[in-house]
């Protein structure tokens, strides 16, 4: 399992797991809505990428979503970051209550629809805290556009990209192509809660992302695997760059030095006892962390 985790860069985090049985999906999750204010939606296209606000200050948090998930999964993160900065919340195309054509999810297109949002928000700089794919799409954003970033936060996500030969991608991604996907990404899941006590936790996130259509879960594992799409990698940034991750095999000694290579202001945290969401599984612990290290880098109001 270790390993299938570590040859699929960022998605990948959440593409594993064999546990045969299944929660029950019977839980709402906590709104984000409550807490924000009115909802927008940005114009993008031909389509509507969706997100919310809350929050004031003068520097802005733009918090992007992984695979499968929404604007939602950052619900714990509100009321920890509201008054120290302007929070964004963005559904990433095909997401949430974003617009759901049939077409390429890319990792390009996932950053377009992030500047779209920025633009509509009149926000000028503002760091980018990324979770698993979303790490990705921040790095595309980060290199579209370096003078629009102050910072760049990377949660359970890689900062570069790694192609696999045609024939391996094709058989990790064929189990989400047929009709029985859900349970695929049921076990996918599952495995990223791997301790006790969060069974009611992992019924919401799954709910969640069940709500997710077909194409739009298959065709950004199709493209992240695609040698023809630009990579995410980071060569250097001129930017804080905060790492947060779970301990596991996945980040190694190697990992880790590329990612302190990339800037001279690196900040690195490693989690126990945590699975992938873990924003929303230690949110306490997850929040205290993240906020002394934008402080240090006055990121956000101290």
């Amino acid at each position: 399992m270790l390993r299938a985790l570590t040859i699929i860069p960022g998605l990948a985090l959440l593409l594993t797991g064999c546990i045969a049985s299944s929660p029950k999906l019977a839980v709402d999750p906590v709104p984000l809505a409550h807490e924000v204010r009115q909802p927008h939606f940005a114009i993008f296209g031909t389509n509507k990428v969706y997100y919310m606000t809350a929050g004031k200050g003068p520097q802005t948090l733009v918090f992007v979503h992984g695979w499968a998930c929404n604007g939602n999964f950052w619900r714990e993160q509100v009321a920890a970051f509201r008054d120290q900065a302007r929070l964004i919340f963005v559904d990433l195309p095909g997401h949430g209550q974003s617009d759901k054509p049939h077409r390429d999810y890319t990792t390009e297109f996932f950053a377009d629809a992030v500047l779209a949002v920025m633009k509509s928000e009149k926000v000028n700089k503002a760091t980018l805290v990324g979770h698993s794919q979303g790490t990705a799409v921040i790095c595309r954003v980060y290199a579209q556009g370096p003078e629009k970033v102050s910072g760049l936060v990377a949660v359970e996500g890689y900062l570069r990209s790694r192609k696999l030969p045609r024939a391996e991608s094709q058989k990790l991604i064929a189990p989400y192509r047929t009709a029985d996907y859900r349970e695929q990404v049921k076990r996918s899941v599952t495995s990223m809660f791997p301790s006790p006590g969060t069974e009611r936790l992992r019924a919401e996130v799954l709910k969640e992302m069940l709500n997710t259509p077909q194409h739009v879960i298959v065709s950004p594992m199709e493209n992240s695997f695609d040698p023809e799409q630009p990579a995410w990698d980071l060569k250097s940034v001129n930017v804080p760059l905060l790492i947060l991750n779970v301990r596991s095999a996945t980040w190694t000694p190697e990992y880790e030095a590329y990612v302190r290579s990339l800037s001279t202001r690196t900040e690195v945290r490693t989690f126990d006892g945590v699975g992938h969401f873990l924003m929303l599984e230690k949110p306490h612990l997850f929040n205290e962390a993240l906020t002394e290290m934008l402080r240090k880098f006055d990121l956000v109001a101290k």
